[in-house]
């Protein structure tokens, strides 16, 4: 998502950059609403991405 790499254990989510450093970790109710969770994550990871100056490779 946005370039980042995201890894998730039930409501627990690890965010890492291409290279595998890790910059985040998020925990979200455990609602098992991953739809919600995805859309948290989107916004979370894409100023992550501007921060940390990471380019979505999938886009070009």
């Amino acid at each position: 998502m946005h370039g980042l790499r995201i890894v998730q254990y039930d409501s627990f989510y690890r965010i890492f950059t291409p290279t595998g450093v890790e910059i985040g970790q998020v925990f979200l109710p455990p609602d098992r609403q991953y739809l919600k969770h995805a859309m948290a994550l989107k916004g979370i990871c894409l100023y992550l991405a501007k921060i940390w100056q990471i380019q979505d490779s999938t886009k070009r």
